[in-house]
């Protein structure tokens, strides 16, 4: 960090969060967290204000089996949500175990929870801006609700809004 805590002109307070638990952020916002399936651990977190809902799931491992079943619970209904969708369906097999998921197996968990829009986040380092615009085109081929999530995109948890950067390749 290119400053420290010392330079900033503000309180700050330090809470950990609950690995699965609520908290009370202000009147109007809670935090819902919950384990995700990842080898090294990784917590997800679903931010509820008023009727809209955020989540966001950077590392997890679909199992098609209890832990897929745990996500689609936390995910259900949510009006937005960034996924892990790190692989494409021919790459996970290889990388089975890593701790992160296809995009083919995000649309389906995202189909399965009612979500009503979400991103493909966590691509993989090899993956290229043009490779990206691909799988979304492939995606949203099949799902109409999906992004690829990249630099400006905004989700407004007060207006349900969704907005993004122009891309130019």
């Amino acid at each position: 960090m290119p400053f420290s805590r010392d330079d900033l002109k503000c309180n700050l307070t330090f809470r950990s969060l609950p690995h699965d638990g609520t908290l009370g952020l202000t009147p109007d916002i809670t935090l819902k967290t919950a384990p995700l399936n990842h080898p090294g651990g990784c917590t997800g977190l679903r931010f509820q204000a008023k009727n809209l809902s955020f989540i966001y799931a950077p590392d997890f491992e679909h199992d098609d089996g209890p832990a897929d079943k745990a996500l689609v619970e936390f995910l259900a209904d949510a009006d937005f949500a960034v996924l892990d969708a790190t692989y494409t369906p021919d790459e996970y097999p290889a990388c089975s175990g890593f701790g992160h998921a296809s995009w083919v197996k995000c649309m389906e968990l995202a189909a399965t929870a009612g979500l009503k829009r979400w991103a493909l986040f966590h691509h993989a380092h090899h993956r290229t801006d043009n490779a990206l615009c691909g799988i979304e085109k492939q995606t949203q081929a099949m799902d109409r609700r999906a992004l690829v999530a990249r630099e400006g995109l905004v989700f407004n948890v007060c207006s349900g809004a969704v907005t993004q950067a122009k891309v130019t390749l």
